[in-house]
């Protein structure tokens, strides 16, 4: 089998399922490098082979090109319908051929009400939507989609090659752990109201302040510690001193940091906007998820997180958790 992969950026976690990909189908991807989030450090490790890569140079080649590959291809998988490669290709090639990625769910629904017309015009041109789980399910359900749905459980695969410490039990929950960007859709706001009411428990924060307003909070607040951006390689020791890791985002399509938060055996707290909240948290009964922007709710459910017994529970239920299986469904729902 022959593949197009029209996608935005070379990410570590999709950089690896491709070339896990390509290892079963003859695979060609294309990369849009189109994006308005900043990327920092080793995002953009593991480079595909070049044999696998269609070139990106001007618009016009781009497009002759990408037509071409099309042709030969038994299908042509695009990873998203917000760009102009996406809406040439969804023109230009048979509609038994074109699948579409999803990591936009529901929750996210009523903040593209004005778009949902033209998404519902992309989308009835697709035969096979491949979706992250089940709130992007129901996000193209909602759209009219008729097509075939191929649940993947994710948006790529870890590229974590150690087995990180258990979790033993504790005395008491108090540290927590925030990493990613550091910026007012990730809920931010609440997260340091709580922090600031609640001085007995500490919040660790890693990765890049794109708003220096929070500079401010964090030097005011003795429990509030700022790390700053950390590579990969770093992260192990930053999870094994944490208790938990808490992701307060008024929209995340998915959350590949949950996963990874999970592999490195931490309880999770999420906003309900969170999109693997449904297909991990509560699946897999790990954490505790709480209504986005409500302090009282995530009061409440933070006490049920910092229940010892109830913490020992979390925590045995991710040592159960088969994170290959999650990473070979996500390789198979390109091939299988």
């Amino acid at each position: 089998m022959k593949q197009l992969i029209v996608t935005c950026l070379p990410s570590f976690y999709k950089n690896l399922a491709f070339k896990r990909i390509a290892q079963h189908t003859s695979l060609k991807v294309f990369f849009t490098y189109d994006s308005k989030i900043k990327r920092e450090g080793d995002f953009f490790r593991y480079e595909l082979n070049e044999e696998n890569i269609v070139k990106n140079t001007s618009k016009f080649y781009n497009i002759k090109n990408l037509y071409l590959e099309s042709k030969k291809s038994d299908y042509v998988t695009l990873g998203g319908w917000d760009d102009l490669y996406f809406w040439f290709l969804r023109f230009v090639v048979p509609k038994h051929k074109l699948r579409l990625i999803v990591e936009s769910s529901i929750y996210e629904f009523r903040h593209s009400k004005l778009l949902t017309p033209i998404k519902r015009i992309f989308i009835s041109g697709i035969a096979e939507c491949i979706v992250s789980g089940q709130p992007h399910s129901r996000l193209v359900k909602k759209l009219g989609f008729k097509g075939k749905i191929t649940i993947s459980r994710g948006v790529g695969v870890l590229d974590f090659d150690y087995k990180p410490k258990i979790k033993s039990k504790p005395d008491e929950i108090i540290n927590f752990l925030y990493v990613g960007r550091v910026s007012e859709d990730k809920g931010l706001d609440l997260l340091f109201t709580f922090f600031k009411k609640n001085q007995d428990l500490h919040l660790n924060i890693v990765g890049s302040i794109e708003n220096e307003k929070y500079l401010d909070v964090i030097n005011k607040n003795h429990n509030i510690t700022f790390h700053g951006y950390k590579n990969r390689h770093e992260l192990k020791d930053i999870y094994d001193s944490n208790d938990v890791f808490v992701l307060a985002s008024l929209v995340e399509p998915w959350g590949l940091v949950v996963e990874e938060a999970l592999y490195h055996g931490l309880p999770v707290m999420l906003s309900d906007k969170v999109g693997c909240n449904e297909d991990l948290v509560k699946f897999y009964n790990v954490g505790e998820v709480f209504e986005t922007n409500n302090l009282e709710d995530l009061s409440e459910k933070m006490l049920n997180m910092r229940n010892v017994d109830q913490y020992i529970k979390y925590c045995s239920n991710i040592n159960s958790i088969d994170f290959n299986d999650i990473s070979n469904n996500y390789v198979k729902s390109f091939y299988d």
